[in-house]
């Protein structure tokens, strides 16, 4: 079942009126989306809190709300979608009463002047948790079980650098950092220290303003090296040193909305590393992608190039599709959360974690 936006506040008295006098065996329902825009009256709220507590086989819940107060006592829930654009910490008490939760996806909808909020999520108690993604929540405080992965989607430096991901360092899986204050990075020190150090991580997407200076390029180091998936984005000038030796990265890309100078300590071994590439900039600095392009040919290595309105790309022929135009508005990595709607929608959440039917509209309930 899915239940999509009501369009007309007049509607919603009549609609939660309706599904709560239903004949409908809510038992029986496996999925269930329910979205809606805005505030929500309490008679919406009722009935939503109703169905969820008549639907004792629901193994997967996607809501995408204003407000929940508390989240029902549902131990049979596995997989947990929930997208609110106020406050987490009420409901995040409840959480823990989900014993057989086996995905938990928490989106805060921020919009400009809303109050932060950072609540407590004591996730260690979910037995059977084994994977978490966390987009646009930075928790008080955060527990988890043993080995179960964490994902962070994130909007700002300053919330990457908030001390709580140092003590979940050893859970971090893949991190999306989209800074949406438009700062930048000159030093290694001035990177989340998450960053810094080694870590588990196995994908990283960083977007900010800038990245190094032409006089001292950015030396990748730390978690940087150890990912599989690496995409560096910069609105203005990108300036970085990949150094020699063996690298992790089966997926690089490096993207500059003004000069790019990547500085390569060994070309060989970037390309003996690297299988599939990607670069964009709008001008280019430096000898090294000379030398690059010069190895590609002796090595017979494919790659292909195209420009646009003063920007241009190149990219090994082995990359992805989506990842080869950096200019593309599905620009980020395949997700690897296990947990997200994304993930969800292809499959890779299990198959008690996907929807198969059309969404439902308001004056059909």
């Amino acid at each position: 079942m899915l239940l999509g936006p009501i369009v007309d506040p007049l509607q919603e008295a009549s609609v939660a009126a309706a599904v709560m006098h239903s004949d409908n065996d809510w038992m029986k329902l496996r999925a269930l989306e329910a979205c809606c825009s805005g505030e929500i009256t309490p008679e919406i709220q009722s009935a939503l809190i109703w169905v969820l507590r008549g639907a004792r086989n629901l193994s997967f819940l996607n809501l995408s709300l204003h407000r929940l107060a508390v989240m029902p006592r549902m131990t049979q829930l596995r997989h947990l979608q929930l997208q609110l654009d106020s406050d987490f910490c009420q409901v995040a008490e409840s959480l823990t009463e989900l014993q057989q939760l086996q995905s938990l996806y928490l989106r805060h909808i921020e919009y400009e002047g809303l109050m932060r909020f950072n609540p407590v999520l004591d996730l260690a108690r979910l037995p059977e948790l084994h994977s978490v993604s966390l987009r646009n929540i930075v928790p008080s405080s955060l527990t988890l079980p043993e080995g179960t992965p964490l994902h962070l989607w994130l909007y700002s430096l300053k919330d990457a650098r908030e001390g709580i991901w140092r003590e979940v360092a050893h859970s971090l899986q893949s991190i999306i950092l989209i800074d949406g204050d438009q700062t930048g990075i000159a030093t290694v020190a001035e990177l989340p220290r998450l960053l810094q150090r080694s870590s588990g991580l196995k994908s990283i997407f960083m977007a900010l303003e800038s990245l190094g200076s032409a006089e001292a390029p950015l030396p990748l180091s730390g978690s940087l090296l150890q990912v599989n998936t690496l995409v560096l984005e910069c609105t203005t000038d990108m300036c970085v040193r990949v150094p020699a030796g063996s690298l992790p990265w089966r997926l690089a890309k490096f993207v500059s909305n003004g000069a790019l100078q990547v500085d390569f300590l060994s070309v060989g071994d970037f390309l003996g590393s690297c299988p599939a590439f990607a670069f964009g900039y709008r001008s280019l600095r430096g000898l090294d992608f000379m030398y690059l392009c010069e190895c590609m040919t002796s090595r017979d290595i494919k790659w292909a190039s195209s420009g646009q309105d003063g920007a241009y790309e190149f990219h090994s022929l082995s990359t992805p599709h989506l990842c080869r135009s950096p200019w593309h508005d599905e620009r980020l990595p395949d997700c690897i959360c296990n947990a997200c709607p994304v993930c969800s929608d292809l499959g890779k959440c299990g198959h008690d974690a996907q929807f198969g039917c059309s969404p439902i509209n308001a004056d059909e309930v």
